[in-house]
């Protein structure tokens, strides 16, 4: 007779194995920080279906709030475009600007991996 799961223990196994890889990356060392510890990022956010395992790095906990404080849900690679338009356009922002130029970003990056991936 087959077994078959509800749909509570497979999110439970879910919730597990995540917990497992979050533990297994808290364990490297990420010089630095030691007392706040260190903090898990994903490099494409959680929010905009970075899921995977893969996409993981281990940051001190400060650099990771202050990642997200100021380039929100940007990838590394959209930050750096951020930063050189920001920085290289003479304009001024104000923190509406800056807030619409981020989510420009997160479109047109999602947009992008979108036609990698057809």
């Amino acid at each position: 007779m087959k077994r078959t799961t509800t749909r509570k223990e497979r999110k439970q196994r879910k919730r597990a194995r995540r917990r497992a890889v979050k533990a297994k990356l808290l364990k490297r060392k990420n010089g630095g920080e030691e007392r706040h510890g260190p903090s898990i990022h994903h490099i494409l956010p959680w929010a905009r279906g970075g899921r995977d395992g893969n996409n993981l790095v281990t940051l001190p906990r400060s650099i990771h709030e202050a990642w997200h404080h100021i380039f929100d849900l940007l990838t590394p690679l959209e930050a750096v475009v951020f930063i050189g338009i920001v920085f290289l356009s003479g304009q001024t922002f104000t923190m509406k600007d800056l807030a619409a130029l981020r989510t420009f970003i997160m479109e047109r990056g999602a947009e992008r991996r979108k036609q990698e991936s057809s």
